[in-house]
């Protein structure tokens, strides 16, 4: 992904969640990802060994509010 991510590409990721018949859910989970709904990739990044990406709601609502949440120089959201 970060290959991609230097060489330009557009990237984007999404999230399913169907119930037990397999039609899709609605709704949000705790972490503040919505449910059946696509992102885009803004960054891709490595720190410490660990892969972050930065996604970004194209309705512009919403923010991640799981683990790693935090500002960093990088511009990247850490929460520990």
């Amino acid at each position: 992904m970060k290959r991609y991510h230097q060489q330009g590409f557009l990237l984007g990721c999404a999230n399913t969640v169907k119930d037990e018949n397999g039609n899709l859910e609605e709704g949000m989970g705790n972490s503040g990802i919505l449910f059946n709904h696509a992102y885009g990739i803004q960054q891709v990044k490595e720190v410490d060994g660990l892969s972050l990406i930065r996604i970004r709601n194209p309705w512009g609502q919403g923010e991640w509010t799981g683990n790693l949440l935090m500002k960093t120089k990088l511009g990247m959201i850490i929460k520990v």
